[in-house]
């Protein structure tokens, strides 16, 4: 009997070891890539009707039942003033008689917002060639009308000379994050961790407070459904050395930053670093697809806030970076053109006319198009930058905007399925709060009342069996 007691006594603790899985369950990984659903039934990537020309750094803005793709460049030399439309019903392109106000049209940001006027795309910054290398930037800001292409000037962006780093709408307002500068000519380059927003009712430009924990352009954005706009990766511009190519680099950053509040938080780090590409909302997840500048890939990482964890999704056709974004039917994304980038031996100049869309099988099947043909440019030799990273710090030149009535846009209703993911790669990202796991107890409450009654139980039935040991050797 006395052994009979050791044991259940032994029990006893091993069960108080174990209450807090009990009533708790495992504990989450925060940061760590993880087995997630799928985006949507059958998702699958699809060749969609290539755009007539190959393009890339182009910009690309929803709007009715069309995308339309303004500008950016076939290759590292000329720059298009082009607008084509995407037309997301008859899977269909066509070149507008529009043309933009000038060539300075890659790396250009832009959205849709609502003006006094009526609703508008606007379009601000922008690079391209010229003779003299300080004013390959442009600052202009101008709002195009979908219904008759005409252009309107709007509100200069107030900054020093750059492309816009990130851009994402939200509450009627357009935001910018960071950016970069480079004079390759001149040898020097700069990135920038300051974030403004425009306003399309007063026309004016603010500077906020809050400020990217990384200075950097090339940034992957997009406005959730919970109304916070996500920021992934980005990019340095590294001078060209004996061990490096130069250009820009992929980092891992990710943030989240509120519009109502003006504050950014850090989130879990990226499994792969990446650059040069966007983000999209899927079914409330946070998509990143392709891009890469060393060199580009075909891989696809999802966020998902509900467990703060990033998975990978089914890979795309094309390892592209600097492609324009769109959405399509029933909420498929749309990566279109885009172009090959760094690598071990440089630049890799190649342009592609491809659109790649990721679907569900429950959307509708887009009209038959013919089979998209990647059409090569002569590659052009990588510039030779010399000088440091630099960041700046610029100061704000608008009152604040006042408060917008409008709303982020829904969230898609597609239904998750399990699908295996790639072999994840652990990083060390910043804390954020986990999701307790209720198992199936029914909650905190449910397993931790059960493990209580055990150990009472075992507790007594020890007790018991020393009391009757002792007994017996009275």
């Amino acid at each position: 009997m006395r052994r009979i007691g050791c044991l259940l006594s032994m029990f006893a603790c091993v069960l108080l070891t174990l209450l807090p899985a009990l009533a708790w369950g495992p504990t989450p990984l925060v940061g760590a890539v993880a087995a997630a659903p799928a985006l949507c039934a059958g998702e699958r990537w699809t060749d969609l009707a290539p755009i007539p020309v190959v393009k890339g750094r182009a910009l690309g803005v929803n709007a009715g039942n069309a995308i339309y793709v303004f500008g950016g460049r076939p290759n590292e030399t000329d720059y298009s003033d082009q607008i084509y439309r995407y037309n997301t019903a008859a899977n269909s392109w066509s070149l507008l008689p529009q043309t933009l106000p000038d060539r300075t049209t890659s790396n250009m940001a832009g959205g849709l917002l609502s003006f006094p006027e009526g609703e508008r795309i606007f379009i601000v910054g922008g690079s391209g060639s010229s003779e003299n290398p300080d004013l390959s930037f442009t600052r202009r800001a101008f709002a195009f009308n979908p219904a008759d292409g005409a252009v309107t000037p709007k509100a200069t962006w107030p900054v020093s000379p750059r492309f816009p780093g990130g851009w994402a709408v939200a509450q009627n307002k357009l935001y910018i994050f960071g950016g970069g500068f480079a004079r390759f000519q001149a040898g020097s380059e700069a990135v920038y961790d300051d974030i403004w927003v425009y306003d399309p009712l007063t026309d004016a430009w603010t500077q906020l407070p809050a400020r990217l924990s990384v200075a950097r352009g090339y940034i992957a954005t997009e406005t959730m459904p919970d109304g916070l706009i996500y920021l992934a990766g980005g990019s340095l511009l590294e001078p060209k050395s004996a061990s490096s190519s130069g250009g820009p680099t992929d980092l891992a950053v990710f943030e989240r930053f509120d519009p109502g509040t003006n504050a950014i938080v850090a989130g879990p780090s990226l499994p792969k670093a990446t650059s040069n590409n966007h983000g999209y909302s899927v079914g409330g997840k946070f998509v990143v697809p392709a891009g890469g500048a060393r060199p580009p890939t075909t891989a696809v990482q999802i966020y998902d806030p509900a467990t703060n964890a990033w998975s990978g999704g089914p890979s795309a056709l094309q390892p592209l970076r600097s492609y324009a974004k769109g959405y399509g039917r029933d909420g498929a994304i749309l990566v279109i053109g885009g172009y090959g980038g760094y690598n071990d031996q440089g630049f890799n100049g190649t342009y592609y006319n491809v659109v790649q869309g990721l679907t569900c099988s429950s959307s509708p099947s887009p009209a038959p198009s013919p089979a998209p043909s990647p059409t090569a440019t002569t590659a052009v030799p990588a510039p030779s930058p010399t000088a440091t990273t630099a960041v700046a710090s610029p100061s704000a030149t608008s009152p604040p905007p006042p408060a917008s009535t409008s709303t982020p846009p829904p969230a898609s209703t597609v239904t998750p399925q399990p699908v295996p993911t790639r072999a994840p790669t652990p990083t060390a990202p910043a804390a954020m709060p986990g999701l307790p796991n209720t198992g199936a107890g029914g909650g905190p409450g449910g397993g931790l009342a059960l493990g209580g009654a055990l150990l009472v139980v075992l507790l007594s039935m020890g007790g018991l069996a020393r009391t009757i040991a002792a007994k017996r050797r009275a």
